[in-house]
């Protein structure tokens, strides 16, 4: 015979040490970092409830008032850094390309030989010149242009789909 209670102890504990052992990892993946100051957050939703929508724009100057000029924050999981200085905002703004990079990435850039491709490519001059033609050559102008000549490809392929379906790979390799 099944003793129930025995089982139902070992769930239940299963289930305590779970969620200490959840709060455990949140302590330490989240507080041995060095961060800027902010408010200490839930776990699981953070700090959604320092941030009111009504008075979003005076919840983060009361939060400046309390942690300075740059407030750290987490949003369900999703980090957030809250400048309340015009100096600290000004500076993302001109030294935002030491900031903001792209990790290397060897396999596809060295090791495939595709290390010019734009979405590879650190930012940079080469970076600038290659989105700056690519939003030129796919922006919403740009493709109305192109429109005409894609119906009538789309025309044909389907026509020569209809005539000959078993030679689908040839017709796309026209």
């Amino acid at each position: 015979m099944l003793d129930l209670s025995s089982q139902g102890t070992t769930v239940l504990q299963g289930l305590v040490f779970g969620i200490v052992a959840l709060f455990v990892y949140h302590y330490a993946h989240c507080h041995l970092r060095s961060r800027p100051p902010g408010p200490r957050g839930y776990p699981i939703i953070g700090n959604a409830l320092d941030l009111q929508r009504s008075k979003e724009g005076d919840s983060i100057a009361e939060l400046g008032k309390i942690y300075g000029d740059v407030v750290y924050m987490e949003v369900f999981g999703k980090p957030f850094a809250l400048l309340n200085n015009q100096g600290a905002i000004d500076l993302l703004d001109k030294r935002g390309q030491l900031y903001s990079d792209r990790p290397h990435l060897p396999m596809a850039a060295d090791f495939s030989g595709m290390a010019d491709l734009i979405p590879i490519v650190r930012h940079g001059e080469k970076f600038q010149f290659g989105r700056r033609l690519m939003n030129q050559a796919l922006s919403t102008r740009a493709v109305s242009r192109w429109q005409r000549s894609i119906a009538e490809e789309s025309r044909a392929m389907l026509t020569l789909l209809h005539k000959s379906p078993a030679k689908f790979i040839d017709h796309l390799n026209k």
